[in-house]
């Protein structure tokens, strides 16, 4: 619905999505044992086949029933709160012996059903926000539902569910076999959906963005009306490992924002404990990792809108300025910020720093991923807004702390490599970092910042002939 109103009343209006929530209450009360049993009947007992259940009125059930005839492992599928019309029963006439179905026409306790479930299942081709799903997720059904309306803001592809063309039923076949036939990824996708449905789509929680709402609306009247502003509403997020010696600036330098959170990897300078001195709220303990610190502390953020932010970076006074004008008037659901990188006391505006765009303010439903060394925001580009003002980038001290990480994120990325199946080819050692150099030495310009402009393009090239110098070396380890 949204997106229907952006594209054809509202392409560049304010418009914000508040979403449903579940009462937990409700969905976590236990079914009475005449519950169960009346589920249990319907299913016919325990026949050792997985079940999939599918809690909804009719919306396109007919797509599964089509993919079961190529699903060689035997399942039973409950279809609760319909009948079979002329289109179901003929599509259930054509599904193997070795598959059962069963229709629930009615039932005043569905719930029960999804307490047998193996796994929940929604193939619909037009969706809202689905409260089947939401009730499934957080009772920890792992769910499988088409890629439309509402259920990509629900489901993270492999990570919190499966998500399938519309109207498929061959990649419908393909996902059922997927998650019933491994045991470990079904039972990861079901804590991850769990978590994510209790977290993001309570009652209490939609209640709390609705006051965000209001809230936002009567901080921009303020803003019009020339008033001025209080803290802005937005959530600060910053990773950290060993940083004790930039994080108090960089925290201090934050007092507009609402809320700043340090999460750190358990750092042994104390880093944490200046974070918290400088005014941070701060999550220690985490396992080193900038995605996974990242979204960690997108997870605990309490408004809206979020900014990750780097130890090594600062906002200053007009970006400052510009985040407190979008957050509470915002045109997209992210935004990227290019970055004013300074290289050794000199700012860079040519060569791959000098096009460092990064996506940094975004919704706090949004998550980071990818790679390792460089994690990115799991949002597409064409639905980005991009700020005006610059983030400002101290990435190194000096030139042996530039040797240090370089080193590090080459090592990370080499890992990230030998994760996805590549190998260290002769031309990936000898011949990428010679093109590196060429690339951003002379087509991106820092032929032009003489000396300054060798060691840039040097030290980029050094990374490139590092990451697989160190993938090289995996392979030579097995």
């Amino acid at each position: 619905m949204a997106n229907a109103l952006r594209r054809r009343l509202h392409p560049r209006g304010r418009l914000r999505v508040v979403p449903n929530g579940i009462d937990l209450a409700r969905v976590e009360a236990e079914p009475s044992q005449q519950d169960l049993a009346m589920a249990q009947a319907a299913l016919g007992g325990d026949s050792g086949r997985p079940v999939v259940a599918v809690v909804a009125r009719r919306k396109d059930q007919q797509i599964l029933l089509r993919a079961l005839p190529a699903l060689a492992r035997p399942v039973t599928v409950v279809f609760v709160g319909i009948g079979p019309d002329k289109v179901l029963a003929a599509a259930a006439a054509a599904v193997p012996e070795r598959h059962r179905i069963v229709f629930v026409p009615f039932t005043e306790h569905p719930l029960a059903f999804y307490r047998l479930a193996t796994v929940a299942a929604l193939p619909s081709r037009i969706e809202g926000l689905s409260q089947s799903l939401l009730e499934a997720m957080s009772l920890g059904v792992p769910v499988i539902a088409s890629a439309a309306g509402g259920n990509p803001d629900l489901i993270s592809p492999g990570e919190t569910g499966l998500l399938v063309p519309p109207l498929d039923p061959a990649a419908w076949t393909r996902a059922l076999d997927r998650m019933l036939g491994d045991d470990e990824f079904r039972a990861r996708v079901a804590r991850a959906g769990r978590a994510h449905a209790r977290q993001e789509f309570t009652m209490p929680r939609t209640a709390e963005r609705t006051e965000i709402v209001y809230c936002e609306a009567i901080e921009r009247r303020r803003l019009l009306a020339g008033e001025r502003p209080g803290t802005t509403p937005l959530t600060v997020v910053i990773p950290t490992l060993n940083e004790a010696s930039q994080i108090g600036d960089c925290v201090r330098g934050l007092a507009w924002a609402g809320e700043v959170i340090v999460v750190d990897a358990s750092s042994k300078d104390g880093t944490a404990a200046t974070a918290a001195a400088a005014g941070a709220r701060v999550l220690d303990g985490m396992a080193p990792g900038i995605a996974a610190q990242r979204n960690t502390g997108i997870a605990a953020a309490k408004h809206e809108w979020v900014f990750a932010l780097d130890a090594d970076e600062r906002i200053g006074p007009a970006l400052a300025a510009e985040l407190a004008q979008v957050v509470v008037a915002p045109q997209h659901e992210a935004y990227r910020v290019k970055r004013r990188n300074l290289f050794h006391g000199h700012v860079l505006r040519r060569g791959h720093w000098g096009r460092d765009w990064v996506v940094r303010l975004f919704r706090r439903g949004r998550r980071f991923g990818g790679a390792s060394a460089h994690p990115g925001l799991e949002f597409p580009e064409r639905e980005q807004g991009e700020l005006a003002n610059e983030l400002d980038h101290t990435p190194y001290k000096d030139l042996g702390h530039h040797l240090d990480k370089l080193i590090t994120y080459s090592r990370m990325s080499a890992a990230d490599l030998a994760a996805q199946g590549h190998r260290a080819t002769f031309s990936d050692v000898a011949l990428r970092p010679a093109f590196r150099f060429w690339r951003d030495y002379i087509l991106h310009g820092s032929i032009f910042d003489g000396r300054l402009g060798v060691i840039h393009a040097g030290m980029s090239a050094a990374s490139v002939f590092l990451k697989y110098a160190f993938l090289w070396e995996r392979q030579r380890r097995g």
